[in-house]
């Protein structure tokens, strides 16, 4: 909850900033040397949602740390790398700088969901010598009701005038930070005595003057020259940050990145990482076709991308367009052989697509891909054809089918504790409609079996400490739902083996709450002479207007009643012959009823997670048998 940094030598440093890096892109960036590399600015080209942790962390010389208030704690992760950003200042001579970051924790988790929202137009920056009064501008509309907590205004020794205001939908104008004679070696982050509370509909303008003539004494050119926008200390930025929380329950960050990162899209419209941010976010809201529009523009940018070809293939796959996915997963490959997530989304089309083969291959080669900059595992072939005619039956209530584990890495001590997983299968409920107008994203739940050496607290038993062993995981993560409109209810008494247990997340920090069960013990240790045998049993249940209480948590933690009709959905799991009743998944009925010839209840192999969050080097072999349906 709070934060100290020390640059090791205040002379040599004007200021320094701590960036949480969830991807390894910065690494990537470095070439893996461990050395560092140059520039203010880092870009991170992703093509996943990943909100930033939403705080200033944020160093000068002479100032002081800052105090999180409490519900305010940002997170870490296992994994997560910290980028320290510093800002040197040049001596003439070779000098050694020694940082040093400290880190303070707390017990009590995070509450709200902050986030940092940038103004800049740094694209207007080409100030003439001699010119007085160099004017840039930038505007954004909220998208939501939110409370400012804090402002940050950057500029170089041009700099003369910086202000940042809103404008209210009644027309009020209020104040955010006005600095007549700025002084960059003052600058710093300003925390709000009371938070400043901005309307849906507000707009947030920053205006910067420059002054590029001699009568500015912090002009660092005599006689004044032509100056740009650039991160060196002789060229110019403009940038206003602010530290914005929105209103509303849980964590609201991803509406509010999607209209920052529109906004920048719409700013310039050659930008390609704000392409392949607004495509990610688009594709995780159920929007393929906008999402595909973004697709196209990023491939036209940079052809030789792979990212680019990532996230067209992507959208086109959404759309049901597979044979076009498969081939720009096919050329994103020719442009980055070593890409796991381009090998693994062209094999889950080529299945699709009837070429099981093909599919096999790649995933039987994914392993091959991996590298410590982007993780995989391998699945060895488990491509599971769904026969249309066995399974395109509206009426269907039952799905069956055993995965034999013969071989699993267990986490190694020491190592970051991320989620294996061995066999990772969505069942869809509703193929890929909410309803005959709908052809949104599919409900699914996820049925995996996992190595789940990790801790976590569940609602029944509290915190749990790390254990090592293959375990099973039952999740329900639905973007397109409310909190009320979807729940879990635990069968399996927390006793039974392999000790199943209950708990509700923030995955990957979506801004949605996962509703989960998982077993925490392990099912023992696999061989091709005495495999693990897992059988799964799926039955869709009676219709139901009442359900139990206690099924759904919001991501502050409170019960959330479910409201409307539901249809359950049964899990039974037998694990070597040993069965359980684990779980009720309560889903709306409007959203799970609507199950056509076209869009059947279906099991779907699909990778689980973001493959750069995967253990290195796992080993694992699982074979799919005995897939069959009833009705």
């Amino acid at each position: 909850k709070k934060r100290v940094r020390r640059s090791g030598n205040t002379r040599l440093v004007h200021h320094a900033n701590l960036l949480i890096d969830h991807t390894g892109w910065a690494r990537r960036q470095a070439n893996n040397s461990g050395d560092g590399f140059p520039g203010m600015d880092p870009t991170n080209e992703r093509t996943v949602f990943e909100p930033d942790d939403g705080h200033f962390l944020f160093w000068k010389p002479g100032g002081s740390s800052y105090v999180e208030p409490d519900g305010f704690a940002w997170k870490l992760d296992p994994g997560n790398e910290l980028v320290l950003n510093t800002h040197m200042q040049p001596s003439g001579k070779p000098e050694q700088v020694r940082p040093s970051v400290g880190l303070y924790f707390t017990d009590k988790p995070p509450q709200h969901f902050p986030m940092l929202v940038q103004l800049e137009h740094d694209g207007w920056l080409d100030i003439p010598a001699g010119v007085s009064n160099f004017r840039i501008a930038d505007d954004f509309r909220m998208p939501l009701n939110a409370d400012v907590l804090a402002v940050y205004p950057h500029a170089h020794y041009l700099g003369k005038l910086l202000e940042g205001f809103a404008t209210l939908p009644d027309g009020t104008r209020k104040e955010l930070i006005r600095i007549p004679d700025w002084d960059p070696a003052w600058q710093g982050v300003y925390h709000y005595r009371e938070p400043v509370f901005l309307p849906k509909g507000s707009v947030v303008s920053m205006r910067y003057q420059y002054d590029n003539s001699t009568a500015n004494p912090r002009n660092p050119n005599s006689p004044p020259k032509r100056v740009v926008g650039g991160d060196q200390a002789t060229e110019e930025m403009g940038h206003l940050w602010l530290q914005v929380l929105p209103r509303g329950d849980g964590d609201r960050r991803r509406e509010l990145d999607e209209a920052v990162v529109r906004h920048r899209v719409e700013k310039y419209p050659e930008d390609l990482p704000a392409h392949l941010q607004l495509g990610a976010l688009l594709l995780a809201r159920s929007d393929p076709a906008e999402a595909l529009k973004m697709g196209e523009a990023a491939v036209r940018l940079q052809p030789e991308n792979a990212e680019t070809h990532k996230l067209f293939g992507a959208a086109l796959d959404a759309l049901g367009r597979v044979a076009d996915a498969a081939a720009q997963f096919q050329i994103a490959l020719r442009l980055k052989a070593d890409d796991f997530d381009a090998r693994f989304n062209l094999a889950s089309v080529l299945v699709k697509l009837g070429k099981l083969d093909e599919a096999s291959e790649k995933l039987r080669n994914a392993n091959a891909a991996a590298n410590p900059a982007n993780i995989g595992y391998d699945s060895v072939g488990c491509a599971v054809h769904v026969d249309p005619l066995q399974f395109n039956r509206p009426r269907l209530t039952e799905l069956t089918w055993t995965s034999d584990i013969f071989e699993y890495s267990d986490t190694p001590a020491g190592s970051s504790p991320f989620k294996l997983n061995v066999d990772s299968t969505y069942v869809r409920f509703t193929g890929r409609g909410f309803g005959p107008n709908d052809r949104g994203a599919a409900l699914t739940i996820a049925a995996v079996i996992q190595n789940a050496g990790h801790s976590f607290e569940d609602d029944a038993i509290g915190k749990i400490a790390p254990f090592r062993g293959l375990g099973i995981y039952l999740s329900s993560l639905q973007p397109a739902l409310s909190d009320q409109q979807h729940g879990v209810r635990l069968n399996a008494p927390a006793a039974a083996f392999p000790k199943f247990g209950r708990f509700f997340e923030n995955v990957n920090g979506l801004g949605f709450s996962a509703k989960n069960i998982y077993s925490r013990q392990t099912l023992a240790t696999p061989s091709p002479d005495k495999p693990i045998s897992i059988q799964w049993i799926v039955r869709k249940m009676a219709t139901t207007t009442t359900p139990p209480a206690n099924l759904s948590k919001n991501l502050a933690g409170e019960w959330i009643a479910l409201s409307g009709r539901f249809v359950r959905w049964n899990f039974q799991i037998a694990i070597d012959g040993a069965a359980f009743d684990v779980a009720d998944y309560y889903l709306p009925l409007e959203k799970a009823e609507f199950i056509s010839a076209q869009d059947p209840l279906s099991l779907v192999p699909e990778h689980f997670g973001s493959a750069t969050q995967l253990l290195q080097s796992q080993p694992t072999r699982v074979k799919f048998r005995d897939l069959w349906a009833s009705d």
